[in-house]
């Protein structure tokens, strides 16, 4: 089966592994300058988002990452 995205459901999935992306970088950064920097409106809207596909807050997100993009040490 093929399954296809609408622009709009996917620029939400792109913001969000920006981040994740910019992130695992390791540079310091700012949440609103990073927010921005990956194309949400405010930080309001970049950590509504950030929460729903990751089911952490950034800072949580942060604190628990491991080597690997896209994967948090649970514990």
């Amino acid at each position: 089966e093929i399954y296809t995205l609408s622009l709009h459901d996917a620029l939400p999935i792109w913001r969000f592994q920006a981040a994740v992306g910019a992130l695992h970088k390791g540079t310091e950064m700012r949440w609103a300058e990073l927010a921005v920097d990956c194309g949400y409106y405010d930080q309001a809207h970049f950590v509504n988002d950030f929460r729903g596909f990751s089911g952490l807050d950034p800072t949580s997100y942060t604190k628990k990452t491991g080597r690997w993009m896209n994967h948090v040490v649970m514990e």
